[in-house]
Parts: structure tokens; C-alpha cells; sequence
């Protein structure tokens, strides 16, 4: 035990000591104004047990943080939870705004789409949308909340574009999405799920009725998932973590089954009302604003496949740092 013991550390002093080395490179690289000699390959002994001595202690310190058996636990843990091991990168929802007058009928925007963020100090974000969007002629005219006998009655008005004709729009299910605080948002999801009774469609041309059905929730599927996952790990632990990481993924919203609004000829729009059996809080009735359902939003990930630099695989150190290829030293 003594020997795989003292085996161990080696490995721990000469990946301390190899890196005392490279950080005081980097570091002088850096500020070369406040560290120029760190650049410099010495040949002092003194400067070189100093060194030594760090690394040893590091190395020491280092070994007694580790389990006991650090490889079989890393590894089983990699194997069965790799979400427990991963880091999470920056998610966010983002909405496209259609030109007014430059989309005619309908387009989609496929899952995977690059986008970029405002640059951060001169560098923009990479981010790729998690959803389809389906962009139509269409938007969110007016959204108002009655209470009724049987509960409350929640009305959305949709407006086309000037020269649009809804007969000819193959709209066939439009996605909402719940912005904004919690409390209205998440009250709104919770009558959405439970307490929808039905679903008018209605025009200045006609009107229709939708079964409770043609409501579903978004963001509960495999393929509706953000973070990548092998195929042997429970897609549960991946709902709990993108949960916990972007609650905002799961107030998505898709209504089908609108085909029939093509009987609507030269309709300037259609109103989707939605019937709850139970009264929405009084303060939801006052505070929902338009604003707060949206079209054409999805999911965002900052994470994308990038080339890295090449690394010289020694064997003298546990860990090695891999730097995205065109990005400078840390």
C-alpha cells in the first residue's frame, strides 16, 4: 500500500511541479511588466528547490482532498450520472421578431441554428436555438382575462399581415410561450394543464371548438431536451437539471389541431379563447398583460463543437488543459 501510495503522489508532485512551470510562463506572458524573470528558464538551485517544495506540499494537499479510490469513483459516477460531472452552460430564451411585410406564409427555423450574442467586450457568445420555431404573417394583437360563472375566460387576438389570407397560411399549430414573473407565469401554466375545460377559435367569418386535448405542454420530450445526453442515463435526471437550470424551457406551449381556421376566408384574423373551470387568482386578473404570452421564442444553449489546440500527452500530469483553438492563454 506504501508503494502504490508513494506511486500516487508522484504522479501528483510532477503535475504541480509541471505547472508552477507553465502558469509563471503564462503569467509573465501576461504582465510582463510585473513578473519579466517568470518568462526566463533559470538555473538557480535555490529558486529550483523552492519550487520543489511547493510542488510537494500541493502535491500532498491534493492527494488527501481525493477519495481513497478516485478512479473507480469517477468513473462509475461518469458512467451511470454523467450529469453530476458536466458543467452547465449559459441558457437563455430568445424571440424572433418577423419584418413586418417580408414574410408572406410560412417559415421554420430548424433546432441547431447558430446565433450570437451582443459582443461581450468585443466578443460575441455563441449560442444554438433547442426548439423549431414556425414563423407565420401573424402576431399578438390584444390579450385580455374576463371571469365568468363557470371560472375564467382567457382571450387572445391574433392580427395577419396587410395582403395575408389566412385560407392560405397552413397554419396548423402555433406555439406560445408564458414571459414573464413567476407567479403569473407559472399560475397561467398550472389552469393551462389543469383547469382548461375547452378552446374556442373564433372569426368575424366563423367559429370553432377544439377539445382540451389540443393543448400540450413543451420541453417534456426526449427530443425537446437542451443538454446532451448518452443513452444509457435516465432522461429524468436531465428534466430535474434543465429544471433547476432553465425553468423558463418548460412554459412552452403548443396549440394543434387549427387547421380549420382556413374556412375563414378573407378573415383579417382569429381569437383562440380558452376556458378554465376555475377562477385565476384576482391578482392574475389584474396584473396579466399582453406581454406576457409570446410567440416565436425557443430555448438557447452556449454550446457548440470547437476546435481545440493541440496538447503534447506525456503521461507526467492527472489533468490536462485544453484551450479552444484562436483563444489566448488564461
Amino acid at each position: 500500500n506504501t508503494r502504490i501510495n508513494d506511486l500516487a503522489f508522484n504522479t501528483y508532485y510532477q503535475d504541480e511541479l509541471s505547472f508552477l512551470t507553465e502558469l509563471g510562463k503564462e503569467f509573465a506572458q501576461k504582465n510582463p511588466k510585473l513578473a519579466p524573470l517568470l518568462a526566463q528558464r533559470g538555473d538557480d538551485p535555490d529558486v529550483e528547490r523552492l519550487l520543489e517544495g511547493i510542488a510537494f506540499i500541493s502535491g500532498r494537499l491534493r492527494q488527501k482532498l481525493d477519495d481513497e479510490l478516485p478512479e473507480l469513483t469517477h468513473t462509475l459516477i461518469a458512467l451511470l450520472w454523467p450529469h453530476y460531472l458536466r458543467p452547465i452552460p449559459a441558457m437563455s430564451i430568445l424571440q424572433f421578431e418577423p419584418i413586418p411585410s417580408a414574410l408572406m406564409e410560412k417559415q421554420t427555423i430548424q433546432r441547431g441554428c447558430k446565433v450570437d450574442s451582443v459582443p461581450v467586450e468585443g466578443t460575441p457568445c455563441h449560442f444554438k436555438t433547442c426548439y423549431d420555431v414556425d414563423i407565420y404573417p401573424l402576431r399578438l394583437e390584444n390579450l385580455t382575462l374576463e371571469r365568468v360563472a363557470e371560472g375564467s375566460v382567457l382571450n387572445l387576438r391574433f392580427t395577419l399581415e396587410p395582403g395575408v389570407e389566412l385560407s392560405k397560411l397552413a397554419l396548423d399549430n402555433l406555439r406560445l410561450f408564458l414571459h414573464g414573473e413567476p407567479y403569473l407565469t407559472y399560475s397561467l401554466y398550472l389552469w393551462l394543464c389543469r383547469y382548461l375545460d375547452k378552446v374556442r377559435v373564433r372569426s368575424t367569418k366563423g367559429e370553432f371548438t377544439l377539445a382540451k386535448r389540443v393543448v400540450r405542454p413543451i420541453g417534456l420530450s426526449e427530443e425537446e431536451g437542451l443538454l446532451p445526453y448518452p443513452p444509457n442515463a435516465f432522461l429524468g435526471y436531465r428534466l430535474l437539471q434543465e429544471y433547476f437550470s432553465l425553468p423558463e424551457k418548460f412554459l412552452f406551449f403548443d396549440i394543434n389541431e387549427l387547421n380549420p381556421v382556413a374556412q375563414f376566408k378573407n378573415a383579417e384574423g382569429f381569437e383562440l379563447i380558452f376556458h378554465f373551470s376555475r377562477p385565476l387568482d384576482d391578482q392574475i386578473h389584474q396584473n396579466l398583460k399582453t406581454h406576457h404570452v409570446r410567440l416565436y421564442c425557443t430555448p438557447i444553449i452556449n454550446l457548440f463543437p470547437l476546435d481545440a489546440s493541440p496538447i503534447r500527452l506525456d503521461h507526467r500530469r492527472v489533468e490536462y488543459r485544453i484551450r479552444p483553438e484562436g483563444n489566448p492563454p488564461e
